[in-house]
């Protein structure tokens, strides 16, 4: 009997596709599309494998596949082929009820961009090269500033901090 090895790496790949196919957002977590142009294809395939189907879940290139479409949106979260279903559509869930939260339930693709670097924070709060770090739609929002000034003022603060590291360094 052959043993798996565990992995704690749930997901291989999270993005939003347009109504055509085209991406919004991806980010890849393994080297299975390690190019650019093999990303456009699986995102291509898979975009060609969902658009008219209305289950949830999809197997594409051996890969197990959960995704929720939305207005002009499709959201996608891909996993390996023995891992667990319920849990890569839990993930997904969570990421859409964030995203939809800080999107004041207006999922839609042009607030989506606007607001795309609230959408990267949400992601890099959930996910941590693949593994799964937050699941509490609560405990990510709080880690997504409410406003663009509470963004920017972080970054001052940041710059102010490394500005006098610097010169604290300089006079000694």
């Amino acid at each position: 009997m052959e043993s798996k090895e565990i992995s704690m790496h749930t997901v291989k790949s999270l993005m939003i596709l347009d109504n055509d196919g085209k991406r919004v957002l991806a980010k890849y977590y393994d080297d299975t599309y390690s190019t650019l142009p093999e990303q456009q294809a699986f995102e291509k395939k898979l975009f060609q494998s969902t658009y008219k189907m209305d289950s949830e879940i999809v197997l594409v290139d051996g890969q197990t596949v959960v995704y929720k479409s939305n207005v002009d949106l499709f959201f996608y979260l891909v996993g390996a082929a023995d891992e667990n279903e319920l849990l890569l559509r839990e993930i997904l869930s969570t990421f859409y009820q964030s995203v939809n939260a800080v999107l004041l339930q207006n999922v839609e693709k042009r607030n989506l961009l606007t607001n795309l670097g609230k959408i990267y924070m949400i992601i890099d709060a959930m996910l941590d090269q693949g593994i799964l770090m937050e699941a509490s739609v609560n405990n990510i929002l709080k880690q997504v500033p409410a406003k663009r000034e509470e963004m920017v003022m972080d970054q001052s603060l940041a710059q102010a901090i490394q500005s006098a590291k610097n010169q604290f360094y300089f006079f000694n």
